[in-house]
């Protein structure tokens, strides 16, 4: 389904479950699609009895593409490095207006707030610059954009920045995808190939935008050490985060739940950086327990 909100912008999204039941909102990763949140995890949400919406940001498949800065403009903010002085296309806090304008379209006036990777930034904007709309926060494999966390290992960066032989060509980028989930992957949790190709070519039926992910990545890279921010966050909050995550290592999501007050931590032995089908249910336990404990008031403490 697509829809345009108050704010001008077209949202590709997928509304899934009863109208009247508690609403969650998924918020994707960079350069992902809403085919990031497998059937496995949003079907076992849909069955608890919750409303499960998926979309598109920005920029990616169904969702408003940008038609600036393009070609060699972007490729030289990317290389130069940014700067105070640069001017990005978007921020993640548009990311995050997107998200609450895709509840308002959707006459939802609060949500449990999702997100993974990138996601999770966009997702803990929701909850500082609209605490009211969020019934709870959940970041997943994310960060507060501290400094002196340490880095991506070097096979995940170098598997992260390889471009595909062709961006335009199925092929070439399904190839590029099945040696990324090899890299970044999880242990435990096999990401099957042949579901990264029916993936990958759902994603391409619906609108491949190579240029969009780069106007992703400025959007992520220029939202800074968010801590202050992150310390004003009053909402329940679990962070999720993988102890195999080579591209955002465990400790990113230890900070997180360190600067969030209150905020729960759970960490997860196998888990790398994606969600392939087979951990579905497990994530869906691990979302569905942290709700319970909230609504019936329970404690949310830093713990592993």
């Amino acid at each position: 389904m697509i829809l345009e909100t108050a704010g001008g912008i077209t949202l590709g999204y997928d509304d899934l479950g009863g109208s009247r039941d508690p609403a969650v909102v998924l918020i994707g990763g960079l350069a992902t699609q809403r085919t990031v949140w497998p059937d496995t995890l949003c079907t076992a949400l849909v069955e608890s009895g919750h409303r499960v919406i998926r979309f598109d940001n920005r920029d990616m498949g169904e969702s408003s593409w940008w038609d600036a800065p393009s070609g060699e403009d972007l490729l030289g903010l990317l290389t130069k490095g940014l700067s105070v002085k640069d001017r990005l296309p978007y921020t993640i806090d548009d990311l995050a207006a997107d998200a609450t304008g895709l509840m308002d379209a959707l006459a939802l006036q609060r949500a449990h707030v999702v997100g993974m990777s990138m996601g999770g930034l966009v997702a803990q904007s929701v909850a500082v610059r609209w605490p009211d709309r969020v019934e709870s926060l959940v970041s997943m494999m994310s960060t507060t954009g501290n400094p002196s966390l340490p880095s991506s290992t070097a096979a995940a960066l170098q598997a992260l920045m390889t471009p595909p032989a062709d961006p335009f060509d199925q092929a070439a980028v399904t190839d590029l995808a099945i040696m990324q989930q090899r890299v970044i992957g999880s242990p435990l949790y096999p990401m099957p190939y042949d579901y990264v190709r029916d993936i990958v070519s759902l994603n391409f039926a619906r609108g491949n935008n190579p240029e969009g992910a780069l106007r992703q990545w400025l959007a992520s890279s220029g939202a800074g050490d968010r801590r202050a921010q992150l310390a004003s966050i009053r909402v329940p909050t679990l962070v999720l985060h993988g102890r195999d995550d080579p591209l955002v290592p465990p400790p990113a999501g230890e900070d997180t739940a360190r600067t969030i007050p209150g905020a729960k931590l759970r960490l997860i032995d196998g888990w790398g950086h994606n969600i392939p089908p087979s951990i579905g249910p497990l994530l869906a336990g691990e979302l569905l327990s942290f709700w319970g404990a909230t609504l019936n008031g329970g404690q949310s403490n830093v713990g592993s």
